[in-house]
């Protein structure tokens, strides 16, 4: 339904928040070309939460068929980059309570995003790291908690704010930022280097 977009649309003229005004006026090119924009970064991050092909797919699929039947009452998105891996979010999480049963939630959930950094080491590290260097750098971010190793890549990867990310997780903007300076301190510890951005 929204492989396709209006070549005028797609020239590079029209910004994501144009798109947007265009998509809440009932054009469906528009959404089609927000579709082709972000449909890659929004099926790693839900792989990333699920590692279900198929759940994925469905998942982002049910968003954008949702936000065209409600687009009436659908809001102004600031940034609909954000706007979209919040929905998306939202839907594959919804759609895994429904699939599983109560007293396993929390063993699952435990066991998601075991390689959620595997591939923002090059927005992490400056440069090729030497060999030693690097494999204390993989063995620290194995030991980073589910929690943090999302946090950091929703930082990294997606350029999100501490605030933007508390939003999406339903978190405070402290315990936000506590789990990026935990999570930036042990991988600063476990290679004995200064490679992470100072400022987050």
């Amino acid at each position: 339904m929204f492989l396709q977009s209006d070549h005028s649309y797609n020239s590079g003229q029209w910004n994501d928040e144009d798109l947007w005004k265009e998509f809440l006026n009932g054009r469906q090119e528009a959404l089609g070309e927000v579709f082709l924009r972000y449909y890659t970064r929004l099926y790693n991050y839900g792989m990333k939460l699920m590692h279900s092909d198929d759940m994925v797919k469905d998942g982002v699929q049910e968003l954008f068929l949702k936000l065209w039947n409600n687009r009436e009452s659908v809001d102004h998105a600031k940034c609909v980059e954000f706007y979209l891996l919040f929905s998306l979010r939202r839907i594959l999480f919804d759609q895994k309570k429904k699939s599983m049963s109560i007293h396993r939630r929390d063993q699952i959930y435990m066991s998601m995003n075991s390689d959620t950094l595997q591939s923002m080491e090059e927005s992490i590290v400056e440069g090729e790291l030497e060999s030693e260097r690097y494999r204390k750098f993989n063995k620290a971010m194995k030991l980073l908690t589910g929690r943090q190793k999302e946090v950091l890549y929703l930082r990294l990867q997606h350029g999100l704010t501490n605030h933007e990310i508390a939003i999406l997780l339903d978190l405070s903007d402290q315990s936000i930022k506590n789990y990026v300076y935990e999570a930036i301190k042990h991988l600063r510890e476990s290679i004995y280097g200064h490679l992470l951005i100072e400022e987050f």
